[in-house]
């Protein structure tokens, strides 16, 4: 259709929906010619040339019907028309903005408290990619957004129906991504089973979520913000994300690694209680998840600058992998190596814990000559060298640990001669053993822990 054409056919057609709107007022339940004029009309704003030129007046109409009695299927069609115009069409039609989300907002709380019949989830589905496609055209409305759909976001991104958790996601990525104030709202307490849903949302595969949760880890203190806020299990949840985004992250916050490795030093001793303990203890695996978030993301360069200057990291690092291979030493328990790589592992938090601990001391060591020394000097070069014997629970352990003695032992002349040199000369005490009140002894049969004579007496 030429231009020529086109304002006589759109007055002839907006002739039609006023008179099959007409025709609907007196006689309700004839309701077929005018879905057949908009289904026509949704099936025309596919097109970019017709999306682009629809005129203000049928863009109202569409609102008129919406805002009457519901009709699924009318509704179904004015939204679709709506949804396909307002990312292309919106200077056309700039006061009638507010009218369509109040509708689309209207629509969404009246069906959130109910049992989705299909259309209706149908319509939910629609009416989202409407508000999404007025976020990504319009930023300066998030806030007016956020206003209306903040109680129902939730329900929405937890929706059992993929979609609606998809598209509802989409809208929260929107408004995130354009509000910073928004994002510092949704980390305060009042919000926290909304940011639970996001990130339970993103564990599941949901992308925007996964797009809102990395918003936050390039923002200043948002990330520690939002974790404080959570219940133990969605912390974890949002742990193991966060890793999964690792190394790659490379714009997040430089405090948020420091947050990340103050949160490791405060939790790591939590590991040693689970040595003779089968249950999947919680707080334990938290100190598990951020390891392993550390190791990885120390890779990275930004990272890496950060945390090879943080020396009580380090050490408490360097501490947990000797106080680990004592206690593997001592006796059987799930620290104990099992070199059976066939058999099955039981599941517990130390499973890949000390090859973690092996990899972060690894990337710390990489062309760093004062951390290559301070491993040296607090005596950690033969814990490593131990570490490379094959292990089940702790995969390509063998692997890091040839990495992290590469690592040590690169243009430091000290380093290579103490391993060139290295005979076994007793047993080092690791502090984080001492202060539970344990002791590690060696003897013939090997070496054992037992408790302390000052723990004993008390």
């Amino acid at each position: 259709m030429n231009d020529s054409s086109k304002d006589p056919f759109w007055a002839e057609l907006e002739y039609k929906l006023k008179e099959d709107l007409d025709n609907l007022n007196s006689s309700p339940g004839n309701y077929l010619p005018l879905l057949n004029e908009l289904q026509t009309l949704t099936q025309l704003t596919v097109e970019d040339d017709f999306r682009s030129s629809i005129p203000n007046e049928i863009l109202k109409l569409l609102l008129k019907i919406i805002q009457g009695p519901l009709c699924v299927p009318l509704s179904l069609e004015c939204a679709r028309t709506l949804r396909n115009c307002c990312g292309k069409n919106w200077e056309s039609f700039p006061d009638t903005w507010s009218q369509l989300l109040n509708e689309c907002n209207d629509l969404l709380k009246s069906f959130i408290l109910k049992e989705f019949p299909v259309e209706v989830i149908i319509l939910t589905r629609v009416i989202l990619q409407c508000v999404g496609n007025v976020l990504n055209t319009q930023a300066n409305l998030s806030h007016t957004i956020w206003e209306s759909l903040q109680s129902q976001l939730g329900k929405l991104i937890s929706h059992e129906d993929e979609k609606i958790s998809l598209y509802s996601s989409s809208v929260m990525f929107g408004m995130l991504r354009n509000s910073l104030t928004i994002r510092e709202e949704i980390t305060t307490h009042r919000w926290r089973d909304l940011t639970a849903e996001l990130i339970s949302s993103s564990h599941r595969g949901i992308l925007y979520s996964q797009f809102s949760i990395k918003l936050f880890l390039c923002d200043h203190n948002m990330l520690e913000n939002l974790y404080n806020f959570q219940e133990l299990h969605t912390k974890l949840l949002l742990l193991h994300q966060i890793s999964e985004f690792s190394p790659e992250c490379e714009d997040m916050d430089v405090h948020n690694w420091k947050f990340f490795s103050r949160l490791f030093q405060e939790r790591a001793s939590l590991i040693l209680r689970t040595c003779e303990n089968p249950s999947m203890d919680l707080e334990a695996m938290e100190a598990t998840s951020l390891v392993e978030i550390l190791a990885k993301s120390s890779s990275g360069d930004a990272c890496h600058r950060e945390l090879f200057l943080d020396d009580d990291l380090l050490v408490t690092t360097i501490d947990l992998l000797r106080s680990i291979h004592s206690l593997a030493q001592s006796g059987s328990n799930y620290f104990t190596t099992i070199n059976d790589h066939f058999g099955s592992v039981e599941p517990h938090p130390a499973l890949n814990f000390k090859c973690n601990l092996v990899r972060l001391l690894g990337n710390l060591s990489y062309k760093n000559p004062s951390t290559q020394d301070r491993i040296r000097e607090l005596d950690a070069i033969a814990p490593l060298l131990e570490c490379c014997n094959l292990d089940a629970r702790n995969p390509f352990i063998q692997q890091w640990s040839i990495l992290a003695i590469r690592n040590l032992c690169e243009k430091n002349v000290a380093n290579q001669e103490v391993i060139g040199s290295m005979t076994r000369k007793g047993v080092v005490q690791p502090s984080l053993l001492e202060d539970l009140g344990m002791v590690v002894e060696e003897s013939n049969s090997g070496l054992s822990v037992r408790p302390s004579e000052s723990n004993r007496k008390s």
